[in-house]
């Protein structure tokens, strides 16, 4: 399954796990940009409208949740998976991901396998909804 046209941007600080993500999801045919920072990212959220979007918690600057919570309004306009990657979850932060059916979170260390699955899953189930709105 071809998914060409998705458009994942990866919002890490750590240049493994982007090049990781990066040939994983190129594997399956998404297509990747990369951001170091999450001012970055926000910026190329703002521009790119992604399909996904993978964000570490820790990040240099605002963190992975702040922009999550930063791109909120973006997201009610062109709706897109947040995807947050972190080595510790508390429960308030696992509360508020799993409040939004457009979050997910995925601990780390973290299967590439599983991870780009769950990407292709998503991005299958928006392509069917979206075509059968267009009937």
């Amino acid at each position: 399954m071809s998914h060409s046209e998705a458009l994942v941007l990866c919002i890490d600080d750590d240049p493994c796990v982007g090049r990781i993500l990066k040939l994983s999801l190129k594997a399956r045919g998404c297509n990747t940009v990369q951001a170091v920072t999450a001012e970055d990212g926000l910026e190329m959220i703002h521009r790119l409208k992604p399909t996904v979007v993978i964000t570490d918690v820790s990040l240099p600057g605002i963190n992975g949740i702040e922009l999550c919570r930063l791109s909120e309004s973006i997201q009610k306009q062109h709706p897109f998976l947040i995807v947050v990657l972190t080595s510790v979850m508390d429960t308030k932060m696992k509360t508020w991901v799993e409040d939004s059916e457009l979050r997910r979170y995925v601990s780390k260390p973290f299967s590439p396998r599983k991870l780009t699955s769950m990407i292709c899953e998503y991005v299958k189930e928006t392509r069917s909804s979206a075509q059968l709105s267009l009937k």
